[in-house]
């Protein structure tokens, strides 16, 4: 036995085939880190890939929501345009009926006024000493007509200025919607007509002009230069996606060769240890 045991561990082929096992196993160590140190700047490229990926697909998912919002309030905008022109078209209508009626009741005033002059008159040309107290008596008639033509020229008089305040206030109404030329302040539809043009062209109109719908592609489009940014922007996207995916590609192949490194690692590892414990001269 224990010639047998000297001729085992003087093997030559023994240690030859141990050291080759460290040799391949060292080698195999070697080619496993650089595998890894691969991998690892793969995974690092694919991050930012992913980041960068991330990033421009919220922004395009805003940017693709603005756009939709800015068709909303453009429809909202223009359909509040129309009503406030049709408003302060109304409002300038009113504004000349009521002054047409001003006129009207100043028209009908001086008519009961030169009543109540006639009627003065005709009182003068009376005999004072005609008696007044019988209700059926011309005295008596005039005195009641009298008293009718002045509560009549009251009524208009507060039918006037009724009318007086509702044409100051039909012309309030007017200035706030359609300012007037020697006014500084814009009204509504001025405003609304400036919002619509800064919308659809990113610049404030004249303001002696109206706004003009603008087309792109043949297509109508609010923020006309927005929507170019919008196609720029989902490019960018859509390119940061590729990349991405590359990079996902580029880094799971990256991932093979380092499994792969390993595997042959760990089997040579496996195989040294078991080479180093079937030594016979090392069983104590």
């Amino acid at each position: 036995m224990a010639n047998d045991t000297e001729k085992n561990c003087t093997n030559s082929s023994v240690q030859e085939y141990i050291a080759h096992l460290k040799g391949e196993m060292e080698k195999a160590l070697q080619v496993f880190a650089e595998a890894a140190a691969r991998e690892g700047q793969f995974n690092a490229k694919l991050d930012k890939a992913t980041i960068w990926a991330g990033g421009l697909k919220v922004m395009k998912d805003q940017v693709t929501e603005t756009y939709r919002l800015g068709g909303v309030y453009y429809d909202e905008l223009s359909r509040t345009l129309e009503q406030g022109k049709k408003v302060s078209t109304n409002a300038g209508r009113g504004m000349e009926a009521v002054r047409w009626l001003v006129y009207e009741t100043h028209q009908h005033l001086d008519y009961t006024e030169d009543l109540m002059i006639t009627l003065k008159e005709f009182n003068d040309q009376i005999d004072p000493k005609l008696p007044r107290k019988n209700a059926n008596s011309i005295v008596a008639i005039l005195d009641e007509l009298k008293k009718a033509v002045d509560e009549a020229i009251e009524q208009v008089k507060v039918l006037v200025s009724t009318l007086m305040q509702q044409v100051q206030e039909e012309t309030d109404l007017f200035k706030a919607l359609i300012s007037a030329k020697d006014e500084d302040k814009d009204g509504l539809v001025s405003v609304l007509e400036i919002l619509k043009q800064i919308l659809l062209t990113g610049q404030s109109p004249d303001l002696c002009g109206c706004a003009k719908d603008m087309e792109v592609n043949g297509e109508q489009y609010p923020l006309a230069g927005f929507h170019k940014f919008k196609e720029n922007v989902e490019g960018l996207a859509a390119t940061a996606q590729e990349e991405m995916n590359k990079a996902k590609t580029a880094r799971d192949a990256e991932t093979v060769k380092r499994l792969a490194a390993q595997s042959k690692k760990e089997s040579l590892e496996a195989a040294y240890k078991a080479a180093l414990a079937a030594r016979i001269c090392e069983v104590k």
